[in-house]
């Protein structure tokens, strides 16, 4: 009872959160302001909060946390500590203010920059206090200790939310109370956004707690050992294997890899590295397996990067180069870095498994070296090339166009889309007398009659959609329907007893199982135009189709009307192919 008294207690934990302030004050202010803003951005009716608040909170909040952890071994006065650390995250203020002031103009390559500064630092914290040389063991510690106390702050965090919406419902229901749902959003920002990100870093190790290096009771812990060596070895083992027999069919029908095996061979890779560092104290227990395996799995991974590197060739020669893809060689070129240094230093040195991609990383996304930059500025020169310093019209350039072949004409959309894309119509605007700011990626190419390419080209093949609308059905002429089945359905899980419902290619059939009726709807010109207008209102899709009675040769034609006000799926531009995985709708007819 009493190591669970200390283990939580309410003393205890007005403690901790004494020293946290004073350990971390700027933190828990910025913790305290992402409470704030959730707290505004639900009950504030008609106001949004501006997502730089939300970028500047968040993303300082991570560097506020490794920047404390860093002074606190580096700097002796406190004040000095609070002041350093005012002044890094005013830096983070800074970027926020210089990102767009509209949230509509943050492209993709904007949301992959923040999300890689919140990585980065986020990383940094479990690292930051062990640069110095022989702080390996002391960093494993720090590692464990804190991803359990990250665990456990989730868990306390989560039950404390289920037991305080648990109270308010049996309030709802026991007493007839009218709960607003906003209460329990409230609920959830004030114990996941508050409560628990407040007590994981009241529980990161001290000062000197976290420089402590005794793991040896660590190395013969029983779950590290089995989770290490019985269950993740065997795991790994069994997918290495795998990965050998493709590359061994590889070699012997002289083939080039599929492009998912890069992530296949990824994952092998990260897996070994996770391998490494989790059998890292038992090697100090003396555990010959483990010892091996730290040392040697590099060897087994090593041929797989190979085909790993063949792999992403093959993906950049056929569609060509992409921020993503940058990344990924990046990824591949480090996997061999790493495994090639913990060979030679017999894996003595684990945190650089940690440090290395984080120093790397950041360096490639920051500067004006980083890989969107350089991305962009290849899909721009590839686009100057073909048009050889011509300006496009939009009502008179689709001739001009035309003389091009096939795969220049590819070469043009697929450049144009990814850079509006990702960068923004803005990127592309000097390619245009005309202003395309305002108008659909769809009607430019269909403009530009580079709409109409062959589908078998088409490089960015699968594009997935999704759409959710409600449809205000007094607006349609219903008068000469008579009938109505409402409908939802799942591909694979069959109809109910009324209606049933497939897709092939291009059509929607619908039978109506007891009139014996049956109809086709062409959907795909609708999804594709809805795929490609991204950024118009979402309305339901609306067709009228004509059916008989299909028991009958010569029935007469019945008059049908489908209105989906919900469909997910996919087309597959490389086989023409649209595929719907769910939907939701209204039939009327007579």
């Amino acid at each position: 009872m009493s190591q669970v008294k200390k283990f939580f207690s309410f003393a205890s934990l007005g403690e901790k959160f004494i020293r946290l302030v004073e350990r971390m004050p700027v933190s828990v202010l910025l913790v305290v302001g992402l409470t704030v803003l959730a707290l505004i951005n639900t009950n504030v009716e008609g106001y949004e909060v501006p997502y730089r608040w939300w970028v500047f909170c968040s993303v300082g909040l991570l560097i506020s946390v490794a920047a404390a952890l860093w002074l606190e071994d580096n700097v002796k006065a406190a004040w000095r500590r609070y002041l350093w650390t005012l002044a890094i995250v005013a830096c983070g203020g800074v970027y926020s203010l210089l990102l767009p002031q509209d949230f509509g103009l943050m492209y993709f390559a904007d949301w992959l920059q923040v999300a890689v500064l919140g990585v980065v630092f986020f990383l940094a914290s479990f690292f930051i206090s062990f640069l110095a040389r022989s702080k390996d063991y002391a960093y494993w510690q720090f590692g464990a200790k804190t991803l359990l106390q990250m665990v456990i702050a989730g868990c306390f965090g989560g039950l404390l939310l289920g037991g305080l919406c648990l109270a308010a419902l049996s309030i709802e229901k026991l007493f007839s109370a009218n709960i607003d749902r906003s209460i329990y959003i409230n609920l959830w920002t004030c114990c996941m956004l508050l409560f628990t990100p407040l007590y994981f870093l009241a529980n990161i190790s001290g000062q000197k707690e976290k420089h402590s290096s005794e793991i040896s009771a660590e190395g013969e812990n029983k779950i590290l050992k089995t989770t290490g060596l019985y269950i993740l070895t065997p795991l790994l083992a069994i997918y290495a294997l795998i990965l050998y027999i493709y590359l061994l069919r590889i070699v012997a029908t002289w083939a080039l890899p599929d492009g998912w095996v890069s992530w296949l061979v990824s994952a092998l890779a990260i897996g070994g590295l996770l391998l490494t560092t989790i059998v890292y104290p038992m090697r100090a227990a003396g555990n010959r397996l483990a010892e091996w395996l730290s040392r040697y799995s590099g060897i087994v991974i090593l041929p797989l990067l190979v085909l790993m590197t063949v792999g992403i060739g093959r993906r950049i020669s056929d569609y060509g180069i992409s921020i993503n893809r940058c990344y990924i060689l990046l990824l591949n070129i480090w996997f061999y870095g790493i495994y090639i240094y913990l060979f030679i230093t017999k894996a003595k040195h684990i945190k650089w498994i940690l440090i290395s991609p984080v120093v790397i990383i950041l360096l490639a996304s920051v500067g004006p070296w980083k890989f969107s930059s350089v991305t962009k500025r290849i899909l721009l020169s590839k686009v100057e090339t073909v048009l050889d310093g011509r300006t496009l019209t939009l009502s008179n350039s689709a001739p001009w166009l035309s003389e091009l072949n096939e795969d220049q004409k590819l070469e043009i959309r697929e450049a144009l889309d990814y850079l509006a894309a990702t960068y923004g119509k803005g990127s592309i605007q000097a390619f245009f007398k005309d202003d395309v700011k305002d108008k659909s990626m769809y009607d430019i190419f269909a403009d530009l009659k580079l709409d109409d390419l062959k589908k078998t080209k088409l490089k960015n093949s699968y594009q997935g959609f999704s759409f959710c609308s409600d449809t205000e059905l007094g607006l349609l002429e219903l008068k000469e329907y008579q009938s109505c089945i409402t409908f939802s359905s799942n591909v694979g899980k069959g109809g109910n007893k009324i209606i049933e419902i497939s897709v092939d290619s291009a059509l929607l059939h619908v039978r109506i199982i007891p009139h014996s009726r049956s109809v086709s709807f062409p959907i795909k010109d609708l999804v594709l135009k809805r795929i490609n207008n991204p950024d118009k209102p979402q309305t339901s899709l609306v067709l009228e189709a004509l059916g008989s009675d299909s028991t009958l040769r010569e029935a007469p034609a019945h008059r049908y009307l489908l209105v989906v006000t919900e469909m997910f799926g996919g087309y597959d531009a490389a086989k023409d192919s649209l595929s719907v995985h769910s939907w939701k709708g209204v039939l009327f007819y007579k």
